[in-house]
């Protein structure tokens, strides 16, 4: 996936906005989750603490059910579905994994329409509009603690070099 991202011009800002936001913290998720020694990505800080690869997991559940029904996919969410925090994959795999949600995400977005926002959102109150600013905001805590997690294993391996510096890719 490429560093450097600009959403398409004449993209409604809250669209634009999405899309950079969600591309930034798909790049940096890939980030927290390479270079690390096996066993890392599965590691937790304590008990019922998540683990890296369950957060990913989780992350992209949530952004591509969104995305999914921004895009008019009528499937209804199934709450019992949207933990994943229990899943794991190779640092690999995650890595396909953010860089197809990535993609998803930059397909369906640009192509909704400001009555695409306003509709409902299916078996839901709020509008796909809400739900995606929502969603994404929900994605945007667990990055958090992405971050919170990775540091803690760093601080307890120091054995192994730190090589994750946030916002080091903006340089």
């Amino acid at each position: 996936m490429a560093r450097d991202y600009t959403p398409p011009l004449g993209l409604h800002s809250l669209l634009a906005a999405l899309l950079l936001t969600g591309h930034e913290r798909h790049v940096d998720m890939s980030d927290l989750v390479s270079g690390l020694p096996e066993g890392a990505l599965d590691w937790r800080p304590s008990e019922g603490v998540n683990s890296l690869a369950g957060l990913v997991r989780h992350i992209l559940h949530v952004e591509g059910a969104m995305v999914a029904a921004a895009g008019g996919d009528t499937t209804l969410w199934d709450p019992t579905q949207g933990a994943r925090l229990e899943e794991s994959g190779s640092e690999q795999d995650l890595l396909d994994a953010i860089e197809a949600c990535d993609a998803a995400m930059k397909t369906v977005l640009p192509g909704l329409t400001p009555d695409d926002l306003a509709r409902s959102h299916p078996g839901e109150s709020r509008s796909v509009g809400s739900g995606l600013v929502e969603e994404f905001d929900h994605s945007a805590m667990h990055y958090g603690h992405m971050q919170v997690t990775r540091l803690l294993w760093e601080q307890a391996h120091p054995e192994v070099p730190r090589t994750y510096e946030h916002w080091g890719w903006h340089a």
